[in-house]
């Protein structure tokens, strides 16, 4: 599974029949209806998931809303700071696998290496989310060690 933060071209229509400018590409949202089918972002992600050290759902403190909360390493947070810092009030696109999970405005200057993304989330969705986005929740290799039929060990 492959994480990557994008930022979002708004100048440009995400329309499936129009071709995106040279260095941008679409990507289409993972979500269902609630979203825009696609959105354009520039074709080189400026962050991989690799920098994300923790991923957790939870609630607004305020509005008891559904929020997802994300944690970077040293370099994640430098790099997250610098682009909050040069896009304020614009969108970042957060994509697994090429399809966009979610797309928040960057409301300030991200410095502190913690995220929190409001969206408009179900508790479920915001707990799916956190899941996708930790690393400890991204797929890993499983080998079977044991099997055998039988009563369970007490």
């Amino acid at each position: 599974m492959r994480l990557a933060f994008y930022l979002v071209d708004e100048k440009v229509s995400a329309s499936p029949t129009e071709v995106p400018p040279a260095g941008d590409i679409v990507l289409p949202f993972d979500n269902g209806a609630s979203q825009p089918e696609a959105l354009a972002v520039h074709a080189t992600p400026f962050m991989s998931g690799e920098r994300i050290v923790e991923a957790l759902n939870g609630f607004d403190q305020t509005m008891g809303d559904p929020i997802i909360s994300l944690r970077f390493d040293e370099a994640g947070t430098e790099i997250f700071a610098r682009v909050t810092r040069e896009n304020t009030l614009h969108r970042i696109a957060i994509a697994v696998d090429g399809r966009i999970v979610c797309a928040p405005m960057i409301n300030e200057e991200i410095a502190g290496g913690r995220v929190q993304i409001n969206g408009v989330f179900t508790p479920e969705q915001a707990v799916e989310l956190a899941m996708r986005l930790s690393p400890s929740g991204l797929p890993a290799p499983v080998r079977v060690i044991e099997s055998g039929v039988g009563p369970l060990p007490r």
